[in-house]
């Protein structure tokens, strides 16, 4: 039970969602998570939704995570996103489509694990955003934020033992520069293991809340990285244990209570692959 967990919380964090898990020490895990998201609906700065061009979000993550020792862990991310608004007929003159494909902002995050008995395991993380994306485009067609950001969070994972699945919890602070505002990142996460814990499902619900303790307009008109943006989002997800080095994650994600962000879905799908680089 607890193997199956550990594979399964250490892959799709990779993906930048946080567990308490850290890998093996010696363990590299690879993965890559394509994802699509389109809409034509947007929450406005007082949450009200409004219509407005049709915006295309499609690309991709690729992930590694590696654990120094049995408690520590490293893990970083880098996002390629292919972008698209479409044709506004509604202005005069009309305004064409446009696209815009470039690598996207990084990630690159440490994980201590701090205490693991047979039903709780917490850990902290420190996670580093990196402004790598594209962050100037005048049609706010953005591939990235344009800021450096830290990240620390708390998590813990509880396993009941008499059921073999798992709640996961999280809270975190996100400090942000470059005149965005701050803000607060929770989530809770349940989830099922099936077919000899080769299969599983889980749902989730995760809220981010900006404090506007900014006032500033920063990337005002973008549809992913506009400042004080606030939602809750609700998550399903299915996993599926290919054998001992791999697996597959499938996600969906929608928005609720949603501020100054698309109104989409998003669904993502990621593969891993992991080995011991320190075995022969």
């Amino acid at each position: 039970m607890r193997k199956i967990l550990v594979v399964f919380f250490t892959f799709f964090s990779i993906s930048s969602l946080f567990g308490a898990f850290a890998p093996p020490q010696g363990e590299l895990a690879v993965s890559l998570s394509p994802h699509f998201m389109s809409g034509n609906k947007y929450y406005d700065a007082d949450g009200n939704t409004v219509s407005g061009r049709k915006f295309t979000d499609i690309g991709g993550l690729l992930g590694f995570q590696y654990g120094i020792t049995d408690t520590y862990s490293v893990s970083g991310n880098l996002a390629y996103r292919s972008l698209s608004w479409g044709e506004d007929a509604t202005t005069n003159p009309v305004q064409p489509s446009a696209n815009n494909s470039k690598l996207g902002d990084a990630n690159f995050n440490q994980r201590l694990q701090v205490f693991n008995s047979s039903t709780l395991l917490l850990s902290t993380d420190l996670s580093l955003g990196i402004p790598s994306g594209d962050s100037t485009r005048s049609d706010k067609l953005l591939t990235g934020d344009g800021e450096w950001n830290i990240l620390p969070r708390l998590s813990a994972v509880y396993l009941p033992g008499f059921l073999p699945g798992y709640v996961q919890l999280d809270f975190g602070y996100n400090f942000r520069s470059r005149d965005f505002s701050d803000e607060i990142h929770a989530g809770i996460q349940v989830g099922l293991f099936f077919w000899e814990n080769r299969f599983g499902t889980f749902i989730e619900l995760r809220r981010q809340h900006s404090l506007k303790n900014r006032n500033s307009v920063a990337n005002q008109g973008s549809a992913l990285f506009a400042n004080n943006q606030s939602f809750t989002s609700p998550g399903l997800g299915l996993f599926f244990k290919v054998n001992e080095s791999s697996g597959m994650v499938a996600f969906y994600r929608g928005a609720l209570g949603a501020e100054n962000t698309v109104a989409a879905s998003a669904f993502s799908l990621t593969y891993y692959y992991k080995f011991n680089v320190l075995k022969n």
